[in-house]
């Protein structure tokens, strides 16, 4: 299997952790009743308040400076144990921030 593979069902796995798994999802939407709460559903919530979007802004922080790291450091990106292993924390930290940022919508069964 290629490196790209894996990073894909890596990111799938963590993305449908946060968007199917109910405590997940409830944890990261950070309302008080969730997808059920009154509040939600008649969009009377200020989500932009709610201390679990620093969570997502932290993330996407986190992946800026990974992706900045791997491309300026040469000598990250060129040794074999190191480069992997960089690679292997930007997929993570990239897994979570589309996990955590697809949490917040609401979709059909």
């Amino acid at each position: 299997m290629s490196i790209l593979i894996l990073q894909f069902m890596v990111t799938f796995g963590i993305v449908s952790l946060f968007v199917f798994e109910p405590n997940v999802n409830a944890w990261m939407r950070g309302f008080k009743g969730g997808a059920t709460d009154p509040d939600y559903l008649a969009g009377r919530t200020q989500a932009f308040l709610d201390p679990k979007i620093y969570f997502v802004i932290l993330a996407g922080i986190a992946a800026l400076l990974l992706t900045v790291m791997i491309y300026t450091w040469e000598s990250l990106r060129r040794k074999t144990p190191q480069n992997l292993i960089l690679l292997l924390v930007l997929t993570v930290v990239y897994g979570v921030l589309v996990g955590s940022i697809s949490a917040f919508f609401r979709y059909d069964n």
